[in-house]
């Protein structure tokens, strides 16, 4: 095998990332003489560390979805899904605080287990 300074890096292909079948495919095209995109044949390719973590972040998401049928949520599903558990969590809390706080027995310990147990409940099920 030649030494990896011996390799031709084209610089003339585009890269796309596809999620087909369950399966996830790395696409690569270039410009064909008569402008059009076709397949383009690699025996490697080049990523900045830039493009190499983008491409890891639409990689791992592609395959969630492939594995799971769920996208991936994204910033603003995800911002709202946190305000939605936390005002949730917040009512049943306060709830449980009220209930507890009439108990003059109940450690510091015990009433910090509770609470850390019912945010957990809520949200890892």
């Amino acid at each position: 095998m030649n030494e990896l300074a011996d390799r031709q890096i084209r610089t003339d292909i585009e890269m796309s990332v596809v999620a087909r079948a369950r399966e996830i495919h790395l696409l690569f095209n270039e410009k064909h003489q008569d402008g059009a995109m076709v397949p383009a044949f690699t025996s490697n390719f080049l990523l900045s560390t830039h493009d190499a973590v983008m491409c890891a972040g639409l990689i791992a998401d592609l395959a969630y979805e492939a594995d799971q049928g769920l996208k991936p949520a994204g910033k603003g599903l995800k911002a709202a899904l946190v305000e939605r558990a936390r005002v949730k969590l917040t009512a049943r809390v306060a709830l449980m605080l009220r209930s507890m706080r009439e108990d003059k027995t109940i450690s510091h310990q015990k009433l910090a287990q509770e609470v850390v147990d019912v945010c957990l409940k809520e949200t890892y099920t």
